[in-house]
């Protein structure tokens, strides 16, 4: 029996983190491994302990009805401290150092596991404001909003400097940039509905304009 609890938890860890933020029937999995669905609330407890404690986010049960639950990341701040802390030293190597004054550091967010755990601890500082859909901008931003809208179970919607046939139809933005030119961003219309509640992530904050185009788009939409 123990055997066959642990096996249990296991599984249902893994479905949790797969889709996170998203509501799973606790029916469903209760007739999936043929256990009462009060056991499979008693795991869902058991799994929820587990994640407190260690920081990086908890189970959030539906009472409604049909009843569901949910793996919710909610970083507390010594966990989003740790992650932080950890770049921050990476990121004080002198080799990083480039003209300009600026750092080196892109090997960092297109690293899977650093862009996961930015991701998460993003998306744990919005998860209350509910968001449809996380919106970044080509290059760099990518690889941490991607994650970012993975936590929050929505999906990713990305401006480009070119739009591309394959993208459909677009609305293109004129934006500022910090240097006095004049730029052109482009978003596509099937990735966006009017009224939709955006999360915007980005890389890096240069004089505005990031801020200032998506300003912009939102007054078209």
């Amino acid at each position: 029996m123990r055997g066959q609890r642990t096996e249990r938890l296991v599984k249902l860890v893994a479905k949790f983190m797969m889709c996170p933020s998203k509501l799973i029937s606790l029916t469903d999995l209760a007739g999936k491994f043929n256990v009462s669905k009060t056991v499979i609330s008693d795991d869902v407890e058991v799994i929820n302990t587990a994640m407190t404690a260690e920081g990086f986010g908890q189970m959030q049960v539906d009472r409604g009805r049909c009843g569901g639950a949910r793996f919710v990341p909610l970083c507390t701040r010594e966990y989003r401290a740790n992650i932080l802390d950890g770049i921050a030293k990476t990121l004080t190597d002198p080799e990083r150092y480039l003209p300009g004054g600026l750092i080196y550091y892109s090997d960092l967010i297109f690293n899977p596991e650093t862009a996961l755990s930015l991701g998460y601890a993003m998306a744990s500082k919005f998860t209350d404001s509910e968001p449809d859909v996380v919106m970044t901008s080509e290059v760099k931003g990518i690889p941490i909003a991607m994650f970012a809208a993975y936590a929050l179970g929505v999906p990713l919607a990305v401006c480009r400097f070119r739009n591309r046939p394959s993208d459909g139809s677009a609305v293109g933005v004129h934006y500022p940039t910090a240097n006095g030119d004049v730029k052109t961003i482009y978003m596509g219309t099937k990735q966006l509905k009017r009224g939709c509640r955006v999360l915007i992530v980005d890389d890096f904050m240069r004089g505005g304009s990031t801020c200032c185009r998506y300003a912009s788009y939102g007054k078209t939409v």
